[in-house]
């Protein structure tokens, strides 16, 4: 890890040690951090079948037109358990998801929980490369997708393809309900970007969903008077929370069309026209609804997650909208959310804040050998309690560095962060960047690393380094330096429709620029700070 800011920590003094272990838990809930005889009332398939029997005619699911009740969205997601029971799912196997954006897609993966298996949801729009990749690592049972895609993608000789066309749902016969999954359970893998060029697969266990839907339903004090809007990707993390928080509480999840995210005017239309109360999207996509200069009358909740917070973007929303501005924080690994704080908006918050550990979740400011650091002291954020995951897909090196013991709870695990953070004095966690190369591009986890290791597979590239700018907006984008191989030419559109068959949209660099060679700092290492004033030569 590197070097942190300040000079060395003073040793703490017991009192002290035990009022930041105090700071940095969150509120307890019995049976959510461990496997509890009673923590399947907190399973999140059980809380959203408790959610139907009190309502089994509200409308669960709506897209466009097409409206599911919560007794019929159970009913088809039982079906889809049968389907991919019949072709061979089984419990503690992976059923890959991949469909266009369609409650079909939801249904199916709530429906591999049926079937005692875990999903592992892929984005149709990514690159067929990348999806392949995906597969073939995650060797899922069954595959479930669209005969389009299916003749596209390749698949291990051991997974059987289902085509949602090939399926008439309505002609599965129903199946009662199941006891459910158990707490550890594996309830999904998520893919990330990898440093190395190869994609890691989170593994998320049902504990640690249940866990975080028990913490945003606390915190936003959502309930079935509730509508929430569905705009984040399903293959994305953060969609989670769109769903199963919605569901659990009773509320009516509206799925938006896909590209609403970027498309202001559509996002406004789904606003106002479904009438929400609730949406979750990235910073990003905050910033072009305030642009647009309208508001939701009903919405009463905007939450962020994904990616920074500024100050700026509260002020606007703020200044636009009467509205609970919610900051979500948490990677991948510790499920979705672990830190949430409500946004101050009169006046806006100056310092920023990430807020505290949700339920059952703890956190710890640490230095390079794992010791408490007090108040305004820079540290690495590592994250303990219920929603720390299982670790890395058949990566256990890998898991073994990032997941380690708890040094403070006798049999626990934390998951290092790489984030630097700081205690702010009201308790809260301020973000302060990363300490390694892993930034976010549209609230999506990105390795700088992976899009070096693809340029240098190129024939003409000898090497690559990957750095991020702010433009004038504020949003973070990728500009990349190459040095081409001897005697050779780097076309760089060439360069980048390379990536574009490789790499989702969001990890092709907006900027290539061809230099000769690479600055150097004095200990003989690439000065990325004196890459930040891009060249004019070889620019694309």
């Amino acid at each position: 890890m590197p070097p942190m800011a300040g000079t060395e920590p003073r040793t703490l003094a017991r009192a002290e040690v035990a009022r930041l272990l105090d700071l940095g838990g969150g509120r307890p809930v019995p049976g959510l951090d461990r496997a509890g005889a009673d923590f399947h009332k907190w399973s999140v398939p059980r809380r959203i079948a408790r959610a139907a029997d009190g309502g089994p005619e509200r409308i669960a699911v709506e897209y466009g037109t097409t409206k599911f009740s919560y007794a019929e969205l159970l009913g088809r997601v039982r079906r889809w358990g049968r389907v991919m029971r019949d072709a061979g799912a089984t419990y503690g196997s992976l059923v890959g998801v991949c469909l266009p954006r369609t409650p079909d897609m939801l249904m199916v993966m709530m429906g591999a929980w049926e079937a005692g298996a875990a999903y592992v949801p892929l984005d149709p729009d990514h690159p067929v490369a990348r999806l392949d990749g995906v597969l073939l690592d995650a060797e899922p049972a069954v595959l479930v997708t669209t005969r389009r895609l299916a003749r596209q993608l390749r698949v291990a000789s051991s997974t059987v393809v289902v085509c949602v066309e090939d399926v008439d749902l309505d002609t599965v016969p129903d199946v009662p309900p199941t006891a459910g999954p158990g707490p550890m359970d594996l309830a999904y893998v998520i893919y990330t970007s990898g440093s190395t060029g190869r994609p890691k697969g989170v593994m998320i266990e049902h504990r640690n969903l249940a866990n975080l839907v028990e913490g945003l339903l606390t915190a936003a004090g959502m309930d079935s008077s509730d509508r929430t809007l569905a705009v984040v990707p399903f293959s994305f993390d953060m969609s989670g929370t769109d769903i199963y928080v919605s569901l659990a509480a009773g509320a009516r999840l509206v799925v938006a069309p896909q590209g609403a995210a970027g498309d202001p005017e559509q996002l406004h239309a789904l606003l106002t026209g479904h009438r929400i109360t609730i949406c979750q999207a990235t910073p990003a996509t905050w910033r072009l609804y305030a642009d647009l200069g309208r508001s939701a009358p009903l919405l009463r909740g905007v939450w962020c997650g994904g990616e920074d917070l500024p100050g700026t973007l509260v002020e606007r929303l703020a200044a636009a909208m009467d509205v609970e501005i919610h900051n979500l924080y948490g990677p991948t690994e510790t499920t979705i959310c672990c830190v949430h704080g409500r946004v101050s908006t009169d006046p806006v918050e100056k310092i920023s804040s990430i807020g505290r550990p949700i339920v059952n979740t703890v956190a710890y400011v640490v230095d390079e050998q794992g010791r408490l650091l007090p108040h305004d002291a820079e540290g690495e954020l590592w994250i303990g309690g219920a929603g720390v995951g299982r670790g890395y897909l058949c990566r256990p090196g890998l898991t073994g560095e990032r997941f380690v013991p708890d040094p403070f709870v006798p049999g626990g695990r934390v998951y290092r962060t790489g984030d630097l953070v700081a205690w702010n004095q009201d308790g809260t966690l301020r973000y302060l960047g990363r300490l390694d190369q892993q930034v976010k591009i549209r609230g999506n986890r990105v390795e700088l690393g992976e899009i070096d290791t693809v340029l240098c597979a190129h024939a003409d590239i000898s090497a690559a380094v990957t750095i991020t700018r702010r433009d004038i907006t504020d949003q973070n984008r990728l500009v990349t330096y190459v040095v081409p191989k001897p005697g050779r030419m780097v076309d760089p559109g060439q360069v980048r429709d390379v990536l574009a068959r490789s790499l989702p949209d969001y990890m092709v660099p907006v900027e290539l620029v061809v230099v000769e060679e690479f600055p150097l700092s004095a200990n003989g290492k690439i000065d990325r700070a004196a890459l930040a004033a891009p060249r004019q030569a070889g620019r694309h």
